[in-house]
């Protein structure tokens, strides 16, 4: 990962949020070691005079300030983002910009001081996603090996669970807001499932996650996404 430097801009963005956050915190820890004050501020609330003022403010015996701001891009066209990104880049103290989605080179133009790190998600978890339904129990296992070596198993997780959400919101007629070809792809994908089998997947995707924030699993994730993926070829 990419080490913060003083007077610096760090822009951290990608799908991949599970390495991306794990970036941002290295970051910070990174800038706490050179003793920087870490503020996190609001993007969504967050005014150019605020943030103004934070990469203005020192500490006592002149310690900087690093601020960090999450999915500041991704705020609505407006004024005031217009504004806090002309800030941005021309502020010479420490900053970190986490963005959740992947930024195009027209956004990112305009900094090309930065250090920038993108974080995207392989064709190995989209290829294991895709096979999901269709019965071919040693592609499905073999793609979910690939995917927790390129992406961890943590991505994966996340990663299913907005599958079999957008599965369900096709299977009941709710629009999807994604690219036509994904579309289609979940539009053929679907009809290896039912109703009912998607929300009883989904109710077990809920579990799991609870099971592990309670550390209730002898399994661990990756054996409870298997066992998950073996009741799907069992159906």
């Amino acid at each position: 990962f990419h080490t913060i430097m003083l007077s610096s801009l760090v822009i951290l963005h990608g799908d991949n949020t599970v390495a991306s956050r794990s970036a941002l915190q290295q970051n910070i820890a990174n800038a706490r070691a050179k003793e920087c004050e870490i503020r996190h501020l609001d993007a969504k609330t967050l005014t150019p005079a605020q943030l103004g003022d934070a990469l203005g403010s020192q500490e006592l015996f002149s310690t900087q300030t690093c601020v960090v701001i999450e999915d500041l891009f991704a705020q609505p066209k407006s004024a005031r983002k217009d504004a806090l990104l002309d800030i941005v880049q021309t502020s010479m103290q420490p900053m970190i910009i986490w963005e959740k989605k992947t930024l195009t080179v027209t956004q990112l133009k305009s900094f090309s001081s930065a250090q920038i790190q993108v974080f995207k998600t392989s064709s190995a978890m989209f290829g294991w996603l895709d096979v999901l339904g269709t019965k071919d129990h040693a592609k499905m296992f073999a793609l979910f090996e690939k995917a927790i070596e390129s992406d961890g198993v943590e991505l994966c997780f996340a990663m299913l669970i907005r599958q079999v959400r957008l599965l369900l919101q096709i299977k009941t007629g709710v629009e999807v807001k994604l690219a036509p070809f994904a579309v289609s792809k979940l539009d053929n994908q679907v009809n290896f499932f039912s109703e009912k089998q998607l929300l009883e997947f989904h109710e077990q995707l809920v579990h799991i996650d609870e099971k592990q924030k309670t550390s209730g699993s002898n399994l661990g994730l990756r054996g409870e996404i298997e066992l998950l993926m073996k009741s799907m070829n069992d159906e």
